[in-house]
């Protein structure tokens, strides 16, 4: 599966992919009885059911029931086999993190956002506004332009660092940053980009 993670990446818009076998560590597990189909069953004997389940290697037991086997466990002198359909098997992930289960996969995303991560989500974000701005002005594909930015801190640096990159998106020649907008401008806005406010203007190359 390795050959399509290049393919994986472009299309998540994710930075890296990691293969882990089996998933260890992905997801954690719990489980509860089903009480509507064990409380009759067991009665008075649930709390000692809850406690001898509790007791189980959770990530172990998740994967027998999925198999479709029945877990076995010990109430005083007796061994009972509780069903698939009677343990509801509850999983959550990493604090940052979201994760999906299907057919024995598991699929994990990193949330977490970095400053880099940040900058970069602020740069497409104002690609896409420049994208819009050049509709606007009723430019054609192939017309070069000059960018003109006013805006928050934030928006400013993440514009430098990713200049040649917006540059590249646009067909821009040039960005300027914090100067006013000129008045040969042939088209403005005023912007909120992630909450942060900012004026954006084009001018032909």
């Amino acid at each position: 599966m390795t050959r399509l993670g290049g393919h994986l990446l472009e299309e998540l818009n994710v930075k890296a992919l990691d293969w882990v076998l089996g998933g260890e560590g992905l997801v954690s597990y719990s489980l509860r009885p089903v009480l509507p189909k064990l409380g009759p069953k067991y009665g008075k004997e649930m709390g000692a059911l809850r406690a001898a389940l509790a007791a189980l290697d959770p990530a172990e037991a998740a994967k027998a029931l999925a198999a479709g086997q029945s877990l076995r466990l010990q109430l005083g002198d007796r061994t009972v086999a509780l069903l698939p359909d009677e343990v509801e098997v509850m999983a959550s992930a990493q604090e940052g993190r979201a994760t999906a289960e299907q057919d024995g996969y598991v699929v994990e995303i990193d949330q977490t956002l970095t400053p880099d991560l940040v900058a970069e989500g602020l740069a497409r974000d104002l690609v896409r506004q420049i994208q819009e701005l050049r509709k606007q002005a009723g430019l054609e594909l192939s017309d070069r332009i000059q960018v003109h930015l006013q805006a928050a801190p934030e928006i400013e640096k993440a514009a430098r660092v990713w200049q040649e990159f917006l540059k590249g998106e646009t067909l821009a020649e040039a960005l300027h940053l914090g100067a006013a907008l000129p008045e040969a401008a042939i088209a403005r806005a005023e912007l909120r980009i992630e909450g942060r406010e900012a004026v954006l203007g084009l001018t032909r190359a």
